[in-house]
């Protein structure tokens, strides 16, 4: 009786010490979240306008070079970047009036994706 007691004792422990780790696991991963959710609403999240400044238009150049458009202060500058530096290259009169496309949703990429599959 007691060799009966103690195999499944030993067969019901590891399955208490899984539930205890996954139950840990589950915790860490909400504390994460819970920070995570708390720095975006504390910093603005990633990606967020840095202080009124807006990037109009981009474009590559060089390897490491771009010419951008940039609106700061109520200022429109077109600016050259390279690796080491930031310089004004010009101010302009007005922001380009060529507005930035927007971006696919996912469904219209999803949908464009299976097109070009049932094609092949």
């Amino acid at each position: 009786m007691e060799a009966a007691t103690e195999a499944a004792g030993s067969v019901a422990m590891p399955l208490v010490g899984w539930g205890q780790v996954l139950l840990s696991l589950l915790l860490v991963l909400a504390a994460m979240l819970t920070v995570l959710w708390l720095l975006r609403r504390v910093h603005g999240g990633i990606g967020a306008r840095s202080g009124g400044i807006r990037i109009h238009a981009a474009a590559a150049v060089g390897a490491k070079e771009r010419v951008v458009v940039v609106e700061a202060g109520g200022r429109t500058l077109l600016l050259g970047v390279a690796a080491g530096s930031v310089r004004t290259l010009a101010e302009l009169d007005a922001p380009p009036a060529a507005a930035v496309p927007e971006a696919a949703s996912f469904g219209d990429l999803l949908a464009r994706l299976r097109g070009r599959s049932q094609n092949l």
